[in-house]
């Protein structure tokens, strides 16, 4: 199992885009918050973790999907995001409680 942390940088975006990733990133099981010693703590503001089997490239393959998704897309001539996809790092962090019910993961 492989824990990824995900940082998608929208370029010029607007909060609407990024409540509409946040969403699409929900949808594809990427969440804002992690899970330490049972309590939930909120991550900064556009980092996504997501825990599971995948290989590295599924994982940016899924956020680009996301992106595409709200009509951001990199080409040549436009790029509309940065993306940073990081495996298995360790961390220390200092983080606030999350009390916000709607970021969990179902049934958590």
């Amino acid at each position: 199992m492989s824990a990824f942390y995900v940082r998608p940088e929208l370029n010029g975006g607007q909060d609407n885009d990024w409540n509409l990733l946040h969403a699409e990133m929900y949808s594809r099981q990427f969440y804002r918050v992690i899970l330490v010693d049972n309590i939930w703590y909120d991550l900064p503001t556009g980092l996504y973790f997501k825990l599971g089997n995948y290989e590295r490239s599924t994982i940016y393959t899924q956020v680009v999907s996301a992106l595409n998704a709200i009509g951001k897309t990199n080409t040549t001539t436009r790029r509309d995001y940065e993306l940073i996809v990081i495996q298995n790092a360790g961390a220390t962090f200092d983080l606030v409680r999350n009390t916000d019910k709607s970021k969990l993961p179902p049934n958590s």
